[in-house]
């Protein structure tokens, strides 16, 4: 079976907004960049890694973060906005 997610293979990203939805990252670097996330299907794999990154989550995840902020369930604060 065919993968869904568009993939990207040893690239380096800074200081961009990344769309985690419908991406793979295979050995990806991420530098300084907003990587955004929206509740549908994403992989990070092998040895990719985010530094000095900053999460948002948008739609059905923002929803889904604010509910688990509620319940107090969250091991960080989401950032308003």
């Amino acid at each position: 079976m065919k993968s869904i997610l568009k993939t990207f293979s040893n690239k380096k990203f800074v200081g961009q907004v990344i769309v985690l939805d419908n991406h793979r990252f295979i050995h990806c670097t991420f530098t300084r960049c907003l990587l955004r996330y929206g509740g549908g299907p994403f992989l990070l794999d092998r040895g990719t890694v985010a530094v000095d990154c900053q999460p948002e989550f948008v739609g059905c995840a923002k929803r889904t973060v604010e509910i688990l902020d509620i319940f107090g369930l969250l091991a960080f604060k989401p950032m308003r906005g």
